[in-house]
């Protein structure tokens, strides 16, 4: 554990838990992706690679930000600073909340870093998009990941959380909480996946629409724009009212797809479309939970792909039946 890493500890700011060990697994998953799990998480300090840290509350972009001690205060700063392709790790310390409010305010431009957030409950690193509802967090350079952060709508029809373009292969968010901000502050569509994009990686992340009285302004959680091969979505968490599917795969085509052991609550009437994948995709749909609202409608749906032991409902208070129905 390095000297940094050590004193947010003592702090007693964030558990060990957030250290990034070889073994670290969220509690809930099952043991056959956290083996994926393993295989994703690197080292503390990427064998030496070279990290910044960030916090809004105590830092300064005048600050070297090679510390806790002196922390550089924006994301944007420390992309400055950052190399490509050097396995860097950008370190957002905890309670670090920043805002963006216009379409390229907050744009990840250097490939194969990390952005790991440290922190839980009130304390997780935060993004909060306001003001104009093209504000997202964009990134379209490969070898991305991103870890441990909040991504918060505070704007009526907020377009996407995050935007993933054409060139942003391999990008990989794990342990992130994406979410409206209150009844009118939509977060329509949480991850948006450009086509041609592959090799994405979604792993246990969770997605919520305000759903007390929720009218229908979110579209899907998950999306993808086009073709996304090898894309994996591994137990996320869905609940919200979703205006079309919850998790939206089927506008092309996709080849090699794993899309398990995700929980999906959909409670739009209208459209109650849980999980839909494109008629021609290939690869596998198991071991999900999906409850939809919409009667009659099944939440799990796709012709090309291999499925297995997918539980669906329409009704909160059912258990679910698998779905497709089961081979004789």
């Amino acid at each position: 554990m390095n000297e940094d890493l050590g004193a947010l500890c003592v702090w007693g700011q964030i558990p060990n838990i957030w250290f990034w060990p070889k073994g670290f697994v969220m509690s809930y998953l099952g043991t056959i992706y956290a083996r994926l799990l393993n295989s994703l998480i690197p080292a503390e300090n990427y064998g030496g690679a070279e990290e910044y840290w960030v916090s809004y509350t105590i830092g300064s972009d005048s600050n070297a930000g090679r510390s806790v001690k002196s922390p550089l205060k924006t994301l944007d700063a420390a992309l400055g600073r950052i190399t490509a392709n050097k396995c860097g790790v950008i370190r957002l310390m905890p309670g670090h909340t920043e805002t963006f409010t216009a379409a390229n305010t907050c744009v990840i431009d250097k490939a194969g870093i990390a952005i790991v957030g440290y922190g839980i409950g009130s304390l997780m690193p935060s993004f909060v998009l306001g003001t104009d509802v093209g504000a997202t967090i964009s990134c379209n350079v490969a070898n991305v990941l991103m870890k441990g952060v909040k991504i918060i709508s505070d704007i009526a029809d907020c377009a996407v959380g995050v935007t993933l373009g054409a060139n942003a292969d391999g990008f990989t968010m794990l342990g992130c909480e994406l979410s409206d901000g209150g009844l009118t502050e939509e977060l329509v569509i949480g991850v948006s996946i450009a086509a041609l994009c592959s090799n994405v990686t979604l792993v246990g992340n969770t997605f919520r629409t305000d759903v007390s009285a929720e009218t229908g302004g979110c579209a899907s959680a998950i999306k993808t724009v086009g073709a996304s091969d090898n894309l994996k979505v591994v137990g996320n968490y869905i609940h919200g009212h979703y205006t079309a599917a919850a998790m939206d795969l089927d506008q092309a085509a996709s080849a090699s797809i794993v899309v398990t052991e995700n929980l999906v609550v959909q409670i739009d009437t209208g459209a109650g479309l849980g999980i839909i994948t494109h008629a021609d995709t290939s690869g596998i749909v198991a071991n999900n939970r999906v409850v939809n609202l919409k009667d009659t409608v099944a939440g799990v749906s796709g012709a090309g792909c291999a499925f297995a032991e997918n539980y669906c409902s329409n009704a909160l208070n059912a258990s679910g039946i698998i779905k497709p129905a089961v081979d004789s």
